[in-house]
C-alpha cells in the first residue's frame, strides 16, 4: 500500500512538472511552438521568434486548457 501510494505521488510530480515552464519554472506552460512543440510559459516566450530550447524558428502559439 505505501509503495503504491509513493508511485501515486511520483507521478502527480512528473505531471505536474510537465506542466511547468521550462525557462522560469515558475508559472504553467501556456504557450508552444509551432515548428517543434516545446512550451513555455507566455511571459518567457514574449518577445521571441525562436524557441529558447532548440533555437529552432518557429510561431508561437497560445494553449488553452
Amino acid at each position: 500500500a505505501q509503495a503504491a501510494a509513493h508511485s501515486q505521488a511520483s507521478e502527480l510530480e512528473s505531471s505536474r512538472q510537465s506542466w511547468q515552464c521550462k525557462i522560469c519554472f515558475a508559472r504553467e506552460v501556456d504557450a508552444g511552438f509551432a515548428g517543434c512543440g516545446h512550451m513555455v510559459c507566455v511571459a518567457c516566450a514574449a518577445g521571441l521568434d525562436k524557441c529558447p530550447v532548440c533555437r529552432k524558428r518557429s510561431a508561437l502559439i497560445r494553449l488553452y486548457k
